[in-house]
């Protein structure tokens, strides 16, 4: 086995994902927890704004059924957004307002969610309105090699301007086909296999 420590990041003050976004950053917390003066639930997004110094929540992405998240990116259109939950989404059996039913098909935790508005946002403004959801990352269609163990949960996510997708894991996981050894504050490196279906990764 081999071990990767090139792509090694510590990850502190239990926060689920630290994510750089332009010129913020998005924090998804996995415990309540104070993070400057906001109050913050395990899964809401919380926005640092480095211009003012100052922490707050950011309610622009509303995901039908409230899932739980624990990876958010923004991504460059303010619109847009990367996410992952926390708890697998079941398909049958839910409420047809819900994000299985949405996308109609089960929804993981190492499964990358794509969110697109067709507004922009301003904080402290109206909730906003729905958006359109589709499969970003399907763990269960990426090659056998390259796939995620069943019981690892993606905590971070980030897209490279390269359309590169990073992403952390709350366990260990061997992957590649050189089978390398990857820890739970490893950074993980997908890129694409050609095409754009999300299993191409």
């Amino acid at each position: 086995m081999f071990r990767n420590s090139a792509l090694a990041v510590a990850l502190v003050l239990s926060l689920g994902a630290v994510i750089q976004a332009a010129e913020e950053q998005i924090i998804v917390p996995d415990t309540t927890t104070q993070i400057g003066t906001v109050g913050a639930t395990a899964g809401q997004i919380v926005v640092f704004n480095p211009s003012t110094n100052s922490y707050s929540l950011d309610s622009s992405l509303s995901i039908p059924g409230n899932p739980e998240l624990d990876a958010v990116h923004r991504l460059d259109n303010p619109e847009q957004f990367l996410f992952s939950t926390r708890n697998p989404q079941a398909s049958q059996g839910v409420d047809p307002d819900e994000l299985p039913q949405v996308l109609n098909a089960s929804v993981y935790h190492n499964d990358v969610i794509r969110y697109e508005g067709g507004y922009v946002w301003t904080p402290g403004g109206n909730p906003p309105p729905p958006g359109t959801y589709s499969f970003f990352f399907c763990n269960l269609s990426v090659p056998t090699l390259h796939r995620l163990p069943g019981g690892s949960n993606i905590d971070a996510v980030y897209l490279e301007p390269d359309g590169s997708m990073v992403v952390s894991l709350d366990a260990a996981a061997t992957l590649g086909v050189n089978q390398i050894d990857y820890e739970r504050w490893d950074l993980i490196r997908y890129k694409r296999s050609g095409g754009s279906g999300c299993g191409n990764w």
